[in-house]
């Protein structure tokens, strides 16, 4: 069982019970592996653009992150506690985007509260040192606009504003998303 913790750290830590560890966390880094691979080939889809203008390739996510562009490789899936995560990790220079929020029922508009893990966004721009994370937990704000969700898919457009433990802010404009469901 996956159970986000927050012990008022800047990043949510993820613990998985120790007989779930080979059940859950490695069918769901194989599939990582696996979207990263399609993404690197493209899925025969249209490129993505930051302009708004084409498609975006299943499992890719785009942003402007403080004037620079995040272009990630993701999926969804169900968290815990009637959420559901997005998650997307750029590939050059590792960076990755996370939001969680109640699964929707269908087209909404969600958002992001200080002090709620469960209706939050970060940015991780080093996610092997969790000390420079920035969590609209911590403060900040901003939404995620879902266009289309189903069983195997998911749509839409966020931004927000996110602090670090130092204060320091992060501002995520023009992010758009278009990712598959994946088993956790």
């Amino acid at each position: 069982m996956k159970v986000l913790v927050w012990d008022g750290l800047p990043s949510p830590k993820l613990q998985v019970e120790e007989e779930e560890m080979t059940k859950c966390a490695f069918p769901l880094m194989a599939a990582l592996a696996l979207v990263l691979a399609a993404a690197l080939v493209g899925c025969g889809e249209k490129a993505a653009t930051q302009d708004g203008e084409g498609d975006l390739n299943v499992h890719q996510m785009v942003a402007t992150v403080d004037g620079a562009p995040f272009d990630g490789v993701g999926f969804f899936c169900d968290w815990d506690y009637a959420t559901t995560a997005f998650i997307a990790e750029e590939a050059v220079q590792g960076s990755a985007i996370t939001m969680v929020v109640p699964t929707p029922a269908g087209p909404t508009t969600i958002q992001f509260e200080v002090g709620n893990q469960y209706k939050s966004a970060m940015y991780m721009p080093n996610p092997d040192d969790p000390s420079g994370d920035y969590w609209t937990v911590n403060g900040g704000s901003g939404s995620i606009t879902i266009i289309e969700f189903a069983s195997d898919k998911a749509k839409g457009s966020f931004e927000f504003i996110a602090l670090n433990n130092s204060g320091d802010t992060v501002r995520v404009t023009d992010g758009r998303f278009y990712l598959q469901y994946e088993e956790d």
